[in-house]
């Protein structure tokens, strides 16, 4: 099944450059809700901020939608996001929790991911830490 008010956002993420993050307006409630593990932002000018952020961290960033599932006015999406960082490239799978209005414009979109595997557990001191609570943690 698909719900055709997300085909242009889902599109949107699948092609994104740095030269299309203007079209968010287009797509989005100007009181757009983003919110990660980093931000919570509810406008579309932040929301800009943010991908354009996300260019200047990283290499070639880009997104695969993997799976999406609808229920009312939701969009549940799994996606891909690979990027280079350092000279390495990098991938990891998170869900979004997106919502759109009858009109088809986004009002929010709430990410999901593991920034403990994904981005703490890589930094030198912190990582070893993080790996030895994980360890503690776990039944093995």
């Amino acid at each position: 099944m698909n719900d055709k008010r997300f085909d242009a956002y889902l599109d949107f993420f699948q092609s994104i450059s740095p030269q299309s993050i203007a079209k968010l307006a287009d797509i989005c409630r100007p009181d757009v809700r983003f919110k990660d593990p980093f931000n919570d932002v509810r406008s579309v000018g932040e929301y800009q901020k943010i991908l354009t952020h996300m260019y200047n961290q990283v290499e070639n960033p880009g997104f695969i939608i993997l799976d999406k599932a609808f229920s009312g006015d939701h969009c549940y999406a799994k996606w891909k996001f690979s990027f280079i960082k350092n000279g390495r490239q990098n991938s990891f799978v998170g869900m979004s929790e997106i919502i759109a209005d009858d009109a088809g414009k986004i009002i929010a979109h709430i990410d999901y991911w593991d920034t403990g595997e994904h981005i703490y557990s890589k930094i030198p001191v912190l990582g070893s830490i993080i790996r030895f609570i994980r360890k503690k943690l776990s039944i093995e």
